[in-house]
């Protein structure tokens, strides 16, 4: 049956001119092996996106640019192909970004850079935001520990620093339950785990990571592409969502500031990006996007155009526009 199976991938991924692959690393800390996980992403005949995991391996040596680059080879040459068809994407650690170097083209993970981004916020020297993540957190395991959780309508959820998200997720199902946490704990005396959150910083901390849950959110998808997304929504989160705004609190002024700075050293554009903004045909005048790139971007684009193999009907296309020229 994996034999049979593979066979059939590796069949419907020769018939690809390209193919995308994500790759990524993890460390059992139990057992102290790590691990590296290839995945395939292509477009089947009927241009439907397609995903599958290529394999999954214990890596025993040093995770070394040299050793992740001939892991993912070997990889992808026991599914019938190279370097050659590949495009990769994978976080920014300096071992991922070396590793692809001169062999094929690499891709910054969006939703990765802006967890990192979001790290960089969630850290930031403001005793008032600290100490409302602090109590949120102390809030969430009182009720986990003392079986109140089946008390409310919604999970609480306890932050969890390797889970994308994690942080906005519990800050907004205490905010969402508010009141009925508030009746639960009133019930017992215990009000102090409420009241020691203060209500307008978790107001005004969600309201502005709610726009980088989404922007995560709209970048992850198994069904249909996202690049073309990248490059307009770093846009609109530094243009809209981080700009100061007269009634910011200083703990959200704070957080913007630093989400402006991480957003400029973090996130790492690709020609790509700008290249998949400039063919969607939702996009209206690439204005989010600086003349020096677009240039790039439309440079790119007629490469791409003038390498397509000429046929009778890019032929009659192309005798059609100079007509019309």
């Amino acid at each position: 049956m994996v034999a049979k199976t593979k066979d059939e991938l590796c069949r419907k991924l020769s018939e690809c001119e390209h193919i995308a692959l994500t790759s990524d690393g993890w460390t059992d800390d139990f057992r102290k092996v790590s691990y590296v996980t290839v995945t395939a992403h292509y477009f089947d005949s009927d241009l439907n996106l397609q995903s599958c995991i290529l394999d999954t391996s214990a890596v025993e040596e040093r995770k070394t640019a040299e050793v992740l680059a001939n892991t993912v080879e070997n990889v992808i040459n026991s599914f019938g192909f190279d370097y050659s068809k590949v495009t990769i994407v994978t976080d920014n650690a300096a071992n991922m970004i070396a590793a692809f170097r001169g062999r094929c083209c690499r891709v910054s993970c969006f939703a990765h850079c802006l967890n990192l981004v979001v790290t960089d916020m969630l850290a930031i020297d403001n005793a008032d935001f600290q100490s409302m993540i602090t109590n949120c957190k102390v809030l969430v395991r009182h009720f986990k520990h003392t079986g109140l959780q089946r008390k409310l309508p919604r999970t609480l959820k306890q932050e969890c620093p390797t889970r994308w998200n994690s942080t906005y997720t519990m800050l907004d199902a205490v905010l969402a339950q508010y009141e009925e946490i508030h009746d639960v704990l009133n019930e017992r005396k215990e009000l102090k785990y409420l009241y020691a959150v203060d209500k307008d910083v978790l107001v005004s901390v969600v309201s502005l990571l709610v726009h980088f849950k989404n922007a995560s959110e709209k970048a992850c998808a198994d069904s249909h592409p996202t690049l073309q997304f990248v490059v307009p929504v770093c846009h609109k989160l530094m243009t809209a969502a981080c700009k100061d705004e007269d009634s910011d609190s200083d703990v959200v002024r704070d957080l913007k500031s630093t989400a402006r700075q991480a957003l400029k050293s973090k996130v790492r554009l690709h020609v790509l990006h700008d290249v998949a903004a400039f063919l969607n045909p939702t996009m209206k005048g690439l204005t989010f996007i600086p003349p020096t790139r677009k240039k790039a971007a439309m440079e790119y684009v007629t490469r791409m155009v003038a390498s397509l193999p000429v046929t009778s009907q890019n032929a009659v296309a192309a005798n059609s526009t100079e007509v019309n020229t």
